[in-house]
């Protein structure tokens, strides 16, 4: 049999395999159980006929994360520490949202020459990353702040910078996070459709043979390609990874068509109405900031899971995962650049991915200090655990990583 841990930090995750606490599936039902008992973590539900049903088996590896749960949350209780954001990211986020409201002002009002106009555009692209990094991405997973109604607030960040939060957390916090670099589960292996192929279990094609040229330039356009299509594409979409026929609330479209408005106003309109540029300046302008704040978010998250050693596990004919899914997400995940307190910083805490995925309602700000009871724990259980210690070593493996899935497969 395929049990689940009696856990509500994890039981979102495991509410596709064959029993729930001793439930068969066939007593089960998922839609109230997905709504009703997460509203914390997974506040946003979505309509759905039903999505297609993934088995994480693997009961020899499940103490794991029983172990690994047991450990962490004696280590908050030991240091009184809640799970949510403390004062530190509160400071760090008031600092970053100041930040950008600056250099947004002094673009608009300040008697600065061309140059230095491009180089505030570039330093409000590394803003906008910051806050979608440190801020909106941490209130989208609700753990910014334990009421709800201020995460709400928060998690329109994103939003304000032109990226919607109810798409991201489908295909983020539903998706990606269950269904990690699972082919046809998890959207993020589906970026650039025909252009890169970041499973090895899609089809190969001649022009994949030359991505690893071309792919990091193509991480400039991942802010430009979510602002302008990605979310109008997902709202048109009746299926998203696993999710089969979603029927997006009114309210939603609403929200994004008001957010998308606000978002051009801000970022396009009043600029362009206010700077004393000629056009082809402000467009310059206007892409440096966007090919900047792409080219940080899109290498973040790609050197998490996009790397040489990571697994794409396939579901065998029985839609199912031979491992259980705690065990799954060390497989498919990777750390990178612990050591560097710059990259720490400017993420977050988002380079430490492992422990961000296996602790999700956990602000990303204890990630430093889960690290090393992961580490010790997947040692004590014979779990591999993955990290690239270097910047270089980590934008090297997925180098690598693209080279590899980009060469001709040959068949047997």
């Amino acid at each position: 049999m395929i049990y689940i841990a009696n856990n509500p930090t994890i039981k979102f995750f495991y509410c596709h395999s064959i029993r729930i606490d001793s439930t068969p599936v066939s007593e089960f039902n998922f839609k109230a159980y997905f709504y009703n008992l997460v509203p914390n973590v997974y506040s946003k539900p979505i309509s759905m006929e039903d999505a297609d049903r993934l088995i994480f088996s693997g009961n020899t590896s499940s103490s794991f994360y029983n172990d690994l749960n047991k450990s962490v949350r004696q280590y908050f209780r030991d240091n009184k520490l809640t799970k949510y954001a403390d004062v530190r990211m509160w400071v760090k986020a008031a600092s970053i949202f100041i930040t950008l409201i600056l250099i947004y002002l002094a673009i608009l009002f300040g008697s600065f020459s061309p140059i230095t106009l491009l180089l505030l555009a570039m330093f409000l692209g590394i803003s906008k990353a910051m806050l979608a990094l440190n801020v909106g991405h941490d209130a989208n997973h609700h753990t910014f702040s334990r009421h709800k109604r201020v995460n709400s607030i928060l998690s329109k960040s994103f939003d304000l910078l032109g990226s919607n939060s109810y798409i991201w957390d489908i295909v983020h916090n539903k998706v990606h996070h269950t269904y990690t670099n699972i082919f046809h589960y998890d959207t993020d292996t589906d970026i650039a459709p025909g252009i890169l192929r970041l499973s090895p279990n899609e089809k190969w094609k001649p022009i994949y043979r030359y991505q690893h040229y071309y792919g990091y330039f193509l991480y400039f356009f991942t802010a430009f390609l979510r602002v302008f299509r990605l979310d109008f594409n997902k709202f048109l979409q009746k299926d998203i990874g696993p999710f089969k026929n979603i029927k997006h609330p009114t309210k939603e479209i609403v929200n994004l068509l008001l957010f998308k408005t606000l978002y051009f106003s801000i970022f396009l309109v009043i600029p362009y109405l206010i700077i004393e540029v000629k056009l082809w300046q402000f467009l310059i302008g206007f892409f440096v900031m966007m090919f900047t704040e792409g080219l940080l978010l899109g290498t973040t998250f790609q050197l998490a899971h996009l790397v040489n050693n990571a697994d794409f596990p396939e579901p065998d004919e029985n839609n199912t995962i031979a491992s259980c899914w705690a065990v799954h997400q060390m497989a498919t995940t990777a750390n990178f650049c612990t050591k560097n307190w710059f990259i720490t910083n400017f993420t977050g805490g988002l380079n430490h991915q492992i422990e961000h995925h296996l602790f999700p309602d956990y602000s990303s700000i204890h990630c430093t200090k889960i690290a090393p009871i992961v580490r010790a724990i997947a040692e004590e259980h014979g779990v591999k655990y993955q990290e690239n210690i270097s910047l270089w070593s980590a934008l090297k493996s997925h180098f690598l990583f693209l080279k590899k899935l980009g060469t001709r497969p040959i068949v047997s």
